[in-house]
């Protein structure tokens, strides 16, 4: 068994669940942009953004953040009259967009791209066990448009570089359109390479653009609102450093020699905010232009195996992946890493002592492993063990503030 490699949802999952990323510990702030139209921003060293539609005909829901964070959005949804979203739609498969999905239960009817439903469906997302109702009821290819609270809801598919199932959101007479992670708030952009292609960035935003007018307002998915001005300017910056990219290739020049070279030192103010360089921004276009996805990792084989033999039978499949061909690959501790937390979200919290235990004893060198053991440790409920094990985890990587914050938490 095998699936697309999904870096970027494995490396989401490493990165927020380090940085603390919890309920307790998110910001959340509410913007009126309109009489009937809001902006939810959360904030807990990664910031998303979200729209809700508010009137007489109930409330509409631009994606639901974090599962994590799915409380606090339902607390401040009441606050603005309903926490029951009649719908809710989904600009595009990452868990900062659809993980809150489910925690509104089987009441919204769910609006998304068509391959959003099968990515959900797929072996990527396993870890997540969707159930039925977390998944696009209303699906599409190309647009639709919904009336609701007053004006036409235009939603269109912009999908083939971030995603395959990107779609804009244009809220017509409000003025205001959101394209989930096709607006960046103006920084280099990532991309999901099981689905998505950065050599296409450019001409998918461009394609957006065109179809709204000149004074429409953008809502990113990160990062600040923009203006038309400024998105086309953003469009410009992806359309040159993409052109630029390919020409240097055409030169015969290799990933290395461009990164060498700097090619794009006149666009190294993109990076200010953001977290893709301008080094990885070559390697990731490079790779969209050939075609190159990363090696398979093995989420699923792990998954079946563990729901087969436990984690015995998780361990040996493991054994066999990490002898073959890409089985030493810089993604498999991460791997290993998701799964532990997988066993964690669903408070498994002795498995999850046991397996990143495990994990300790293949790579001993990573502090992350260490911050993991110390998290399954403070859950279930052996505070020694959790201060021993950040502690660890410091004396790896003395910048890892969320073991330095859990230590001094717990001490209290």
């Amino acid at each position: 068994m095998s699936q697309t490699q999904n870096p970027l949802l494995l490396l989401f999952l490493l990165v927020l669940s380090i940085a603390g990323y919890t309920q307790d510990a998110s910001t959340i702030k509410v913007v009126m942009l309109t009489d009937h139209l809001y902006k939810i921003e959360f904030f807990d060293g990664f910031d998303a953004n979200m729209i809700v539609s508010v009137g007489e005909d109930g409330l509409l829901l631009v994606d639901t953040g974090f599962k994590t964070t799915a409380g606090k959005l339902k607390s401040e949804l009441k606050k603005l009259g309903d926490d029951h979203p009649k719908y809710i739609i989904s600009t595009h498969e990452h868990l900062d967009h659809i993980g809150g999905n489910s925690s509104f239960g089987k009441g919204p009817v769910i609006i998304g791209h068509k391959n959003l439903r099968t990515r959900m469906q797929g072996d990527d997302y396993i870890y997540e066990e969707y159930p039925e109702y977390a998944l696009p009821e209303i699906t599409f290819v190309d647009s639709l448009s919904l009336y609701f609270n007053g004006e036409e809801i235009r939603i269109i598919s912009i999908a083939g570089s971030h995603t395959d199932n990107d779609i804009m959101v244009h809220f017509t007479k409000s003025g205001y359109a959101y394209l989930g992670d096709l607006a960046y708030g103006q920084h280099i952009p990532s991309v999901d390479f099981a689905s998505g292609d950065d050599s296409k960035y450019g001409e998918a935003v461009k394609h957006a653009l065109d179809l709204l007018p000149d004074d429409t307002r953008f809502v990113s998915g990160h990062g600040r609102d923009l203006t038309m001005a400024e998105m086309r300017e953003w469009q410009h910056m992806l359309e040159e450093t993409i052109a630029t990219i390919k020409a240097e290739m055409d030169k015969g020049k290799d990933i290395k020699t461009m990164q060498d070279e700097n090619i794009l030192a006149n666009w190294k103010k993109y990076t200010v905010g953001g977290y893709v360089s301008t080094n990885a921004w070559i390697e990731n276009v490079v790779n969209g232009f050939k075609g190159i996805v990363p090696p398979r990792t093995p989420e699923a084989a792990y998954y079946y195996a563990y729901k087969a033999g436990g984690l015995d039978s998780l361990k040996q499949v493991y054994r066999e992946v990490r002898n073959s061909e890409h089985g030493d690959s810089k993604w498999q501790p991460v791997v290993l890493y998701g799964f532990a937390y997988y066993l964690m979200d669903h408070q498994k919290y002795e498995e999850a002592i046991k397996f990143f235990s495990f994990c300790i004893t293949e790579y001993p060198e990573l502090y992350y492993m260490y911050d993991g053991l110390g998290e399954a440790f403070m859950k279930s409920g052996n505070k020694k063990e959790a201060i021993a094990n950040y502690n660890k985890s410091l004396e790896l990587e003395p910048k890892n503030t969320n073991a330095s914050k859990m230590v001094e938490i717990i001490n209290k």
